[in-house]
């Protein structure tokens, strides 16, 4: 009886660990006709790359919701070619990828990747918010606003050259915008690490 009880019991647990795992669906729509067949999203850390099909202009893709935060690139192709390295050097100098995070939304596309408008998700919202930084070179807009995101600490370890730059920084510091992030992201993994690179 006790036997029959603790494999009901482990039978209800693997049923609750697979009910709590989420998915999320990034889709995404051509403005215009286009020759690619196939989108791609690459993750450099994991080297792992997802594929679908392009049909009419629109792609789709469900994703196992990560439980921490995962910036991926998301590339298009006219080819199903799945071996990350292989892409990697197919793709270099050829198309500027498109930054994403792993989560609910939207992208619009109007010819490339690069230029495509991400809508929908709190990190695609941090990346964009990311993105105008670098472009303005005031990486510290990005960090009052977003000291303790995991995104913020994931996009510096990311761009660490940058922060050596000093056109992104006050007074020739580097450790100006790496001082803006929260105590629990500096004492992090990556925070020391970031912290080491630059040599503070």
């Amino acid at each position: 009886m006790l036997k029959k009880l603790i494999i009901f019991i482990l039978t209800l647990t693997i049923y609750d660990l697979n009910a709590q795992v989420l998915n999320c669906k990034i889709s995404g729509s051509f403005k215009e006709k286009t020759d690619y067949e196939f989108a791609h999203i690459s993750n450099p850390e994991t080297k792992k790359n997802l594929i679908t099909r392009i049909n009419d202009g629109k792609f789709n893709f469900t994703v196992a919701k990560p439980l921490e935060i995962e910036v991926c690139f998301l590339y298009f192709d006219k080819d199903s070619v799945s071996d990350y390295e292989e892409l990697i050097k197919k793709w270099e100098g050829l198309q500027r990828p498109k930054m994403i995070a792993i989560e609910d939304a939207k992208i619009f596309v109007n010819s490339d990747a690069k230029t495509s408008v991400v809508e929908g998700g709190e990190f695609n919202t941090q990346i964009s918010k990311f993105n105008q930084a670098t472009r303005t070179r005031d990486l510290k807009i990005f960090l009052d606003v977003y000291p303790d995101s995991p995104l913020a600490i994931t996009l510096l370890r990311a761009n660490v050259i940058l922060l050596k730059m000093p056109e992104y920084y006050d007074e020739n510091e580097p450790s100006v915008p790496y001082n803006k992030l929260s105590e629990r992201l500096k004492n992090s993994p990556q925070g020391m690490k970031i912290k080491k690179d630059l040599r503070l």
